[in-house]
């Protein structure tokens, strides 16, 4: 293992989503040897890395105080990125998500050959880059198809992914890195205490957790969860997170007369306690997933999965035998299939044993550390 490596990780805002926590996992568990940086496009106040404990050998950097995410800004993001690796020289850069590509692939070319840290491109959404109609994301798209044949390495997170990207970017060799999810440390979290009689002994709660956001789709989820109710008197739905439907969504509720049966907390900033005393977790989002973190770590929990067929849904979960797969946007079929769990134990106890199993093979995350970790040391060995 070489000392002294600069590791940049470059995520297009830090927030709270599961880009951040992956690099949380990441950061928190690579080498103590590694001087790691972590920089965003722009900063949220609040951020989930702001709330954490980062080890010593690991310095959060400050994203550009803007009020939003736009590709307007990446000359911008670009100019601010260079002074980053002039300040910083990290060996290595992992950029994350479109925006963040572009964005390092042109402060890069900035660089002489010889001055220029080996780039490590990766993708963690489900479209592996611009791919809509209209001149501007065209421009884009040919000049993101251009910096990734000069990045060092590309890596994506599933296998229809893997597919995806090498269809989409000509001449790039995809690898498959899982996402690190899930520790020892995520089942001490699950333990702690919880005040919400939603999630007492042998409830009936079906849990979500995400952005409340036309992605997650909650309003399907809502409709749902109305079919269960009709037949489950003592269901209870609890969606945990925060965002710009929160209001449309306690409207759906009011209007369908589930208010006391439907609940939206907010964010939490330990839902794996929540997660270990639900009776079913479920996802029903519509588009935009890749390998959702929660998804993850819910497996890992022992939790029986009901999830919406996004593109990438089958590759996580195996219909029928560690989850149960719905079509997106029917509320019929995804109320059916949350309602077979709720009246069938057994099942429920079965699928999420197979669940965790698969959590722990794929995702746990010192084997995703392992791999990261061996293709830093491969690229820095060929500087």
């Amino acid at each position: 293992m070489r000392d002294g490596i600069n590791v940049l990780f470059y995520l297009p805002c830090l927030g709270l989503g599961g880009i951040e926590r992956v690099v949380q996992n990441l950061a928190a568990n690579l080498p103590e040897s590694y001087s790691i940086y972590i920089d965003g496009q722009i900063e949220l106040p609040g951020h989930l890395l702001s709330k954490v404990k980062l080890p010593d050998n690991v310095k959060l950097l400050t994203g550009l105080n803007l009020s939003y995410e736009s590709d307007r800004y990446i000359p911008l993001f670009a100019c601010h990125l260079y002074k980053k690796i002039s300040t910083y020289h990290p060996h290595i850069i992992f950029s994350f998500w479109h925006r963040a590509n572009l964005t390092t692939g042109i402060a890069l070319s900035a660089f002489r050959k010889h001055n220029r840290p080996k780039w490590v491109f990766s993708v963690h959404g489900e479209s592996p880059g611009y791919e809509n109609n209209g001149i501007s994301n065209s421009i884009k798209g040919i000049l993101l198809k251009y910096f990734a044949s000069k990045a060092n390495k590309h890596v994506t997170i599933t296998k229809k992914l893997v597919d995806r990207c090498n269809a989409y970017y000509h001449g790039c060799n995809f690898d498959l890195m899982y996402n690190p999810a899930v520790s020892k440390e995520l089942s001490i979290l699950a333990t702690e205490y919880v005040d919400d009689a939603c999630f007492c002994e042998n409830n009936k709660t079906i849990l979500s957790i995400g952005r409340l956001d036309a992605m997650k789709d909650y309003k399907t989820l809502i409709r749902a969860f109305k079919i269960v109710s009709d037949s489950e008197k003592d269901a209870k739905l609890v969606i945990l997170g925060e965002g710009p439907q929160r209001y449309e969504l306690q409207s759906l509720i009011d209007s369908l007369e589930l208010a006391g049966r439907i609940s939206l907390p907010g964010f939490k900033d330990n839902p794996y306690k929540y997660i270990s005393r639900c009776r079913i977790f479920v996802l029903s989002s519509s588009h935009g997933e890749a390998s959702p973190m929660v998804l993850s770590e819910a497996m890992f929990l022992s939790k029986p999965i009901v999830t919406t067929n996004f593109f990438t849904a089958s590759d996580i979960i195996s219909d029928n035998n560690n989850g149960l797969i719905a079509r997106i946007g029917d509320p019929r079929d995804l109320g059916e299939k949350l309602l077979s769990l709720l009246t069938d134990c057994n099942k429920s106890i079965e699928l999420g044993a197979c669940a965790k199993h698969v959590a722990i093979e794929r995702y746990y995350t010192n084997n995703s550390v392992k791999k990261y970790s061996e293709l830093i040391e491969n690229l820095v060995d060929h500087c």
